[in-house]
């Protein structure tokens, strides 16, 4: 199936439409979501409306779910495999980073959903702090983001002080570095 990848900037990032993430994909249509993501770094869902279980599942679809977090992360009861980012600190991640990058096989991609709050996260940047080089994307409600942990950088703006987000991520698993 072709889908409709819109890019966001000149140089990475891409809207994908047409596409119900609550339900299975055929294989040639998560093909070309895997083949989208390749191409420009960073795409992103509007509107999707998943349950947790159903991000794992679409996860699933892309490759291997990476399980091996460090014990810092906190994840979902009963669905080990989403790692979950909750409460109003405006700066824990407010720096250049991949995640989960000091892994033996780091993860090839992480796959967040957005969850109560209208001012989270107002952009993601990637790349290098150069606007030159960064895909920005204003979040709302049931936005899907995906990127390519090997290939971009993200930097979560702490722009929202004093408000509650809640955020669950799927990470899907990568190789050894050559």
């Amino acid at each position: 199936m072709k889908i409709e990848a819109l890019p966001v900037t000149s140089t990475l990032g891409a809207e994908i439409r047409g596409l119900d993430l609550s339900k299975p994909l055929p294989e040639d249509t998560a093909s070309a979501v895997l083949n989208a993501l390749f191409e420009h770094r960073v795409i992103f869902f509007r509107g999707q409306d998943i349950t947790p279980a159903q991000h794992v599942a679409f996860s699933a679809q892309l490759g291997p779910v990476f399980s091996d977090f460090p014990p810092y992360l906190t994840t979902l009861d009963g669905q080990p495999e989403v790692t979950v980012l909750d409460g109003g600190s405006a700066d824990s991640a407010s720096f250049w980073h991949s995640d989960v990058s000091g892994s033996t096989e780091p993860p090839m991609a992480s796959i967040l959903v957005m969850r109560e709050a209208d001012a989270v996260l107002e952009y993601l940047f990637h790349h290098q702090q150069q606007a030159d080089f960064q895909c920005r994307w204003r979040w709302q409600q049931g936005d899907i983001a995906i990127w390519d942990n090997r290939a971009v950088h993200h930097y979560a703006i702490g722009d929202y002080a004093g408000m509650q987000r809640t955020i669950h991520r799927t990470t899907l698993e990568g190789d050894a570095p050559y």
